[in-house]
C-alpha cells in the first residue's frame, strides 16, 4: 500500500513548511505552558496539604508562552519550555524549601542552642533579625525585660522568657516592659512571655517531591501538544 502527497499548481513547499513550523511552535509553547502551570498547581496543592501554604507562595512558574518567545537553537532548530522556580530574597525561605524537598538536620551555629523567636517579640531590630545576643545589645532588656533561661522536661528544648511584661491580647509582637507601678495600662495584660524557643537541633523531613510532580506533567506534554495542534 502506497501513500503519497501531490502538490498542484501554485503550491509552495517553502510556505507550507513555514506554516507547519509556526503551528508546531505555537503548539509547543502552549503545551509547555500548560504543563508548567499544572505542575505548579499540584506542587502548591501538596504544600498546602502539608501546611506549607505560606512557603508555597515562593514557588512560581514561567514559560516561553508567557514571555512571548521561542528559543532559537540555530540551524533552523528551536525549543519551547516551561519552568518551575523559587523566587525569594530570603535565605531562610530558600533553606526551608530545600529542607522540605530534600530533608535536613538544622543545628545551632556558634553555640549550644538554636534560638527561634516567637511572635510575641519584635522580629527585627533595624534590618537585623532578632537574636538573644541582639536583644541585649539593642536595649530590649530595658524596653521589654531581661531574658531568663527556663529548661523543660523535653530533651533538647528550652525557653528564654521575659518576665514582668505587658502585652495587648491577640496583637502579635506587642510585648513591652510593665510600668514602674507594676500595673499594665488600659487594654494591656501583665504576663511572662516566651521570647525564644531554644532547640539543640531539629530534623526537617522531606515533605513533598517536586521532581516527581514535574515528571508527571512532562510526560503529558506530547498529549497537550497534540490537543493544541488540533485547535
Amino acid at each position: 500500500m502506497k501513500f503519497a502527497i501531490s502538490a498542484g499548481t501554485g503550491f509552495s513547499a517553502g510556505a507550507f513548511v513555514r506554516d507547519m513550523n509556526a503551528r508546531l511552535q505555537r503548539a509547543a509553547k502552549r503545551a509547555t505552558d500548560q504543563a508548567a502551570a499544572g505542575a505548579l498547581g499540584d506542587i502548591r496543592s501538596v504544600m498546602n496539604g502539608q501546611r506549607l501554604g505560606r512557603l508555597s507562595r515562593a514557588v512560581r512558574y514561567t514559560s516561553d508562552q508567557k514571555k512571548g518567545r521561542i528559543q532559537d537553537r540555530g540551524a533552523g532548530g528551536w525549543s519551547a519550555s516551561g519552568v518551575i522556580y523559587a523566587k525569594t530574597g530570603s535565605p531562610r525561605t530558600a533553606g526551608a524549601l530545600q529542607a522540605y524537598t530534600e530533608g535536613a538536620t538544622i543545628r545551632a551555629k556558634g553555640g549550644r542552642w538554636l534560638a527561634i523567636p516567637t511572635t510575641e517579640i519584635p522580629s527585627r531590630v533595624g534590618r537585623q533579625k532578632i537574636t538573644p545576643e541582639l536583644w541585649a545589645k539593642s536595649g530590649l532588656n530595658e524596653r521589654i525585660g531581661r531574658l531568663q533561661f527556663v529548661p523543660t522536661r523535653r530533651a533538647g528544648i528550652a525557653y528564654l522568657v521575659a518576665q514582668g511584661v505587658s502585652i495587648t491580647p491577640l496583637r502579635p509582637r506587642s510585648a513591652r516592659r510593665l510600668p514602674k507601678s507594676g500595673k499594665p495600662r488600659a487594654g494591656r495584660a501583665a504576663v511572662s512571655v516566651i521570647a525564644f524557643v531554644l532547640i539543640k537541633q531539629t530534623r526537617r523531613s522531606k515533605r513533598f517531591d517536586p521532581q516527581s510532580i514535574a515528571a508527571k506533567w512532562q510526560a503529558r506534554v506530547p498529549g497537550l501538544m497534540t490537543a493544541a495542534l488540533s485547535k
